[in-house]
């Protein structure tokens, strides 16, 4: 399976390490998109940076990401599997709020402890968790403030 691996813009030491290290994942082609970690991957492919980033995307089976609101939203709309873990070192805990409201309507797999993405993931392979399509709403008043502006 490819697996790949997104931190967003924000540092994710924890998982980039525990993904690179991790003998669950010798067994996957894996890519790791790294940002600004202090922690740089030995023993997987990995890139901090890249302008497009989609193409990994769409080249995955699977999704491992940070819990930015960006990311997995982009991801669910692409239709990828997803493995979502909030960063819990950020300033507040708006992505395990969205990890958790996105599990609870089964958009996307979600663990909390980093230790559990391979039973996340080999659950899913193992057909035990079925993902829901996610169906982007279009915003409702687009028309009415386009109006409004253009007078």
């Amino acid at each position: 399976m490819r697996i790949f691996v997104t931190v967003g813009t924000t540092a994710f030491d924890e998982l980039v390490e525990f993904v690179d290290t991790c003998p669950f994942f010798d067994e996957h082609e894996v890519t790791i998109q790294f940002g600004p970690s202090k922690y740089i991957p030995k023993n997987r492919k990995a890139f901090s940076f890249v302008k497009n980033i989609e193409a990994y995307y769409q080249s995955s089976d699977f999704v491992i990401t940070h819990g930015g609101a960006g990311s997995i939203y982009k991801l669910l709309e692409m239709s990828l599997p997803i493995c979502a873990i909030p960063n819990l070192e950020r300033i507040d805990d708006h992505q395990l709020d969205i990890c958790q409201h996105l599990s609870n309507k089964e958009y996307l797999l979600f663990a909390k402890d980093i230790s559990k993405i391979p039973d996340c993931i080999q659950s899913f392979i193992d057909g035990k968790i079925e993902l829901k399509p996610f169906k982007k709403d279009s915003f409702f008043c687009a028309k009415e403030i386009a109006d409004y502006l253009l007078g």
